[in-house]
């Protein structure tokens, strides 16, 4: 019987070591680091004057380099749907200062949509009572042992990426030609076809909760429905109803709360038919980025919004 605990021990331990090793050189790589936009919310500085969160729409259109003078940082993440910007901004908040303009997202998608979101990555940033279901045996692999989870990106560790692939508006300055912006808005139209359409409700519910959370802490929100191209437009007026919802959504957010600004940049034609600021139909490039992050700023410090 010792001689067996005595092998076993043998095996085991190298193996164990081993893999603690390999953990933790991955654990190193500025590709773990910035996993799943990590950086945003380690990195994230205190006494912001303005920000924003949302999905990846706010994540790339969001260029704060541009604005140098003011103290702002982006928040959004791919793929974030209310239900999880609720529990970040929970989390992220007291990065504010007092009085400080928060933005917040109303895309299309989050008007009738549930669309799906990656949970997995919330384990790095989100404490366990904000994760739903949360499971010890997934923030093992999640969080504190990513190397068991890391697939084909176990490599990372002897070719990572650079600290400039690190940043989220690496590698966007290119753009689409019309035809292939029209196949791509499209695409995504027709993905979200899958999706229950049924959750009108729950998304108002929860953007006045997001909204609540911000007034509670004593920052001023803005709602925001970012620039588009007209292709996206043209799929979503396939549906004849569906800018009628969307009057009536925004004419709720406006009865529910009389001094919210709601900016509505979707159909704006300083963007919409302007390919050069777009990396995809959906998305803008850092030269569109760029640009609007200054209008946006600009446009709130015209009304006294923002100092």
């Amino acid at each position: 019987m010792k001689r067996f605990v005595l092998k076993f021990l043998l095996l085991i331990v190298p193996v164990t070591a081993a893999f603690l090793i390999m953990n933790a050189l991955y654990e190193k790589t500025n590709y773990w680091k910035s996993k799943d936009f990590a950086t945003k919310y380690t990195d994230a500085p205190y006494e912001l004057e303005f920000g924003n969160f949302g999905s990846s729409i706010p994540c790339y259109a969001l260029k704060y380099d541009a604005v140098p003078d003011l103290k702002a940082w982006n928040f959004a993440n791919v793929t974030e749907v209310y239900s999880w910007t609720i529990r970040v901004l929970k989390n992220y908040i007291n990065h504010f200062a007092k009085g400080a303009v928060i933005v917040l997202e109303l895309p299309y998608a989050e008007l009738e949509h549930r669309p799906s979101s990656f949970r997995e990555r919330y384990y790095r940033f989100l404490p366990k009572e904000d994760m739903d279901k949360w499971s010890f045996t997934e923030w093992l692999a999640y969080s504190k042992f990513p190397f068991v989870t890391a697939g084909k990106d176990k490599m990372r560790i002897f070719k990572d990426i650079t600290k400039e692939e690190m940043s989220p508006y690496y590698d966007r300055d290119d753009s689409m030609e019309a035809q292939r912006l029209n196949e791509f808005a499209d695409n995504a139209y027709e993905g979200l076809k899958d999706d229950p359409k049924s959750g009108y409700d729950e998304n108002f519910a929860e953007l006045c909760q997001l909204i609540d959370m911000c007034y509670a802490y004593g920052a001023v929100p803005v709602v925001v429905s970012f620039p588009q191209t007209d292709f996206v437009t043209e799929g979503y007026a396939s549906d004849p109803n569906f800018f009628t919802l969307f009057s009536r959504f925004t004419g709720a957010l406006k009865k529910r709360y009389p001094d919210l600004l709601y900016l509505d940049y979707s159909r704006d034609s300083e963007y919409e038919t302007h390919y050069e600021c777009f990396y995809d139909a959906i998305h803008m490039n850092n030269f569109g980025a760029e640009k609007f992050t200054k209008r946006l700023v600009g446009d709130l410090r015209a009304r006294g919004v923002l100092k």
